[in-house]
């Protein structure tokens, strides 16, 4: 028996969903009184233990200030090594040169100091537009609205988004203004849930007509070719914009990407190499105790098995891959595998994109190699859609789950270890629950997806 996604809805009442806004803006406060006295730093690995605050956001600041005065954006210590340091620590920057264009607005304007706080407070605006978006959008149940609003302000990655000064917020902001402005696929051009389902979609594009293009509003465009710009990972989205035949989306948003990336590397071909060794090596050096993706749970459930089984066991194209790499590999591409076969077999119906939009979402949680806990603001659009229409008792649940902190700092009470010690201090079950607190969410709410796509009753449960 098919499970449905709206058999387990939330029933939250007008009370409740009041005081669950209560309790997301009494944390938020909390957050913002924390941010420059750091009595929650404690909880969270990266402000416990890290470079420092504002340690990403200098990246990006430093990255802006080579960009300024010609120097290579991914200078560090470990390439290059040549431009002067303008701030006082920095965790190295690996992103597309937009980013650092716009920081070298900040870098020529402002000292960095000064210039972080400033992205704080436009991150702090960012969230109320979202907010405000979210209880004025009448489309939806007024409390599940109230609901979802509330989790966006208590929700507590963005604490460590902020004392990081990282624009993980920004991201999430482009992807929720793509289902925001999206209306869905035009009814009548159903993909049925079939056997013959790949092929059903590659058929249809023998009848695709360039003037009969569905990509919809240019503001998505934009917000697309912004997401690409910024963090890439919405290049998964290419699958069901051409399941649905939005091949002017794909082409215009991959091109304006490319407009605002390209010249630079024309300008500096050694440092496209730079940035495919930072973005496109599939494997981590080691484990770090605040990387929160299912591969980083997976690499530590490997390390706990018995030497003789993680040997190097296979040799492909002259590279030795051990059990844990063959793990690594074979769960990412099980998960992409089993997303595009979900997505090309999915119902056709006006609330699909918002399942297409969460279920690869969650796709970047699960394959990537570097997923940190600040990461998880961006499951936020993810979690409001997939609530929104469908009322959910087990998305709503997941997405508080995500929200809270680690287990981070209850190592003393839980396992006798300060959570400042080295992990191979830690006791495998205690290091299997820090990891797995956010992975298996993770995993959950994808499986959660993976059921729902082919569920008709999910375009009725809104």
């Amino acid at each position: 028996m098919r499970p449905s996604p709206t058999r387990a809805r939330a029933k939250i009442t007008p009370t409740g969903a009041k005081i669950a806004l209560g309790v997301g803006l009494l944390l938020h406060l909390v957050f913002l009184v924390s941010l420059p006295t750091g009595f929650l730093n404690p909880l969270f690995v990266e402000a416990a233990q890290g470079y420092g605050q504002a340690s990403d956001f200098f990246g990006i600041y430093q990255a802006g200030a080579n960009l300024a005065r010609g120097h290579s954006i991914y200078d560090s210590e470990a390439y290059l090594n040549e431009a002067p340091r303008v701030v006082p620590y920095f965790y190295f920057y690996r992103y597309l040169p937009p980013t650092a264009c716009v920081a070298a607005r900040f870098a020529l304007a402002l000292p960095p100091w000064p210039a972080y706080w400033v992205w704080v407070v436009l991150n702090e605006i960012l969230i109320a537009l979202v907010v405000l978006s979210l209880l004025r959008w009448k489309r939806w149940d007024r409390d599940r609205r109230v609901v979802m609003a509330a989790l966006w302000l208590g929700f507590t990655p963005f604490y460590i988004e902020q004392v990081m000064g990282q624009f993980s917020l920004t991201m999430a902001v482009f992807l929720w203004v793509l289902w925001r402005w999206e209306r869905g696929a035009a009814p009548g051009d159903t993909v049925a849930p079939s056997a013959s389902a790949w092929w059903h979609v590659l058929s249809r594009w023998k009848k695709y007509r360039w003037r009969e293009d569905r990509s919809g509003p240019r503001g998505v465009v934009l917000a697309w070719a912004a997401s690409l710009s910024l963090k890439s990972f919405s290049v998964f989205l290419t699958l069901p914009y051409l399941r649905d035949r939005m091949l002017k989306r794909v082409l215009a948003g991959g091109l304006i990407a490319a407009a605002v990336s390209l010249p630079y590397f024309l300008f500096r071909p050694a440092d496209l190499g730079e940035f495919a060794r930072l973005n496109f090596s599939p494997f981590t050096p080691r484990l770090y105790k605040g990387a929160f993706g299912m591969q980083t749970f997976l690499r530590d459930l490997v390390s706990h098995l018995p030497d003789s089984w993680t040997s190097p066991a296979v040799t492909l194209l002259g590279r030795s891959f051990d059990l844990e790499r063959a793990v690594l590999l074979g769960a990412s591409v099980l998960v992409l595998a089993l997303a595009a076969h979900a997505t090309l077999r999915a119902h056709d119906h006006a609330e699909r994109r918002a399942l297409d939009l969460a279920l690869w979402i969650t796709v970047f949680f699960l394959v990537f190699k570097s997923v940190w806990e600040y990461h998880y603001v961006m499951m936020l659009p993810a979690v409001t859609a997939l609530y929104l229409v469908s009322g959910s008792r087990t998305v709503l649940l997941l997405g508080i789950w995500m929200g809270l902190p680690t287990l981070f700092a209850c190592g003393p009470l839980l396992a006798g270890v300060d959570p400042l010690s080295d992990l191979s201090m830690w006791p495998a079950w205690y290091r299997v629950l820090h990891f797995g607190v956010k992975a298996v969410p993770a995993v959950w709410l994808f499986v959660w997806c993976l059921r729902a796509v082919r569920s008709p009753a999910f375009a009725r449960a809104g």
